[in-house]
């Protein structure tokens, strides 16, 4: 039931479109900020004006794209609480963390759930392993986050059934596919981004600068 890290898959345009950028031209600036929660974006005089006046396949582009990871990051939260509750409801062994189950047995699914998916996103599989000592046993992550704690067959059974459900489930949802089609277009919105930076282009009229 353990496992081998594998490296990451990349995803540097996607990274590089949720951090904020600044781009400038004749002294005026852009906030290209991410849009996670309320987007900065939608209130911004300067962004708006550039859309609408100056670079409005560019910028469109970047909010469409904007949109389409708030929908994959809601995507993942609701997958992830169904996910922890098929989980949970697949042993006998009590739902809680390590701190709310104190001495007694557990089984934290929901973040066992959360990290099956990050696992699946990174293209990864972390390892577990047993804690020793006598009684009922305690499976850890090597780095010592403890997921559960009971008799060692219902922990082995608790952890390998939310692997098949977890598995399975993403397998016949459509987030894999929405991810792939977002990294792709994040290539392409991430470089025509990047070349606004620097660009002496200001196409139209622009009411914030002069000359």
């Amino acid at each position: 039931m353990s496992g081998v890290r594998r490296g990451a898959d990349g995803a540097s345009a996607l990274g590089k479109l949720t951090k904020s950028r600044r781009a400038r031209k004749r002294g005026l600036l852009f906030l290209i900020a991410p849009g996670l929660g309320p987007n900065p974006v939608a209130s911004n005089p300067l962004f708006d004006d550039a859309r609408v006046e100056h670079f409005p396949e560019q910028l469109s582009a970047f909010e469409k794209l904007d949109v389409l990871l708030v929908q994959l990051v809601s995507g993942l939260v609701t997958f992830i609480r169904a996910g922890a509750d098929r989980i949970a409801a697949a042993t006998p062994l009590p739902r809680a963390t390590a701190a709310g189950a104190q001495a007694g047995d557990f089984a934290d699914s929901d973040n066992l759930a959360c990290l099956l998916v990050t696992d699946l996103l990174g293209n990864r599989r972390t390892a577990f392993g047993f804690g020793p000592g006598p009684g009922p046993v305690e499976l850890r992550t090597f780095s010592g986050d403890e997921f559960a704690r009971g008799e060692k067959e219902a922990v082995t059974a608790w952890y390998d059934a939310g692997r098949a459900i977890i598995r399975k489930s993403w397998e016949q949802s459509d987030l894999a596919e929405r991810l792939t089609d977002i990294l792709r277009q994040a290539v392409e919105v991430s470089r025509m981004i990047n070349d606004l930076q620097h660009t002496c282009d200001l196409r139209g009229r622009c009411r914030y600068v002069c000359g």
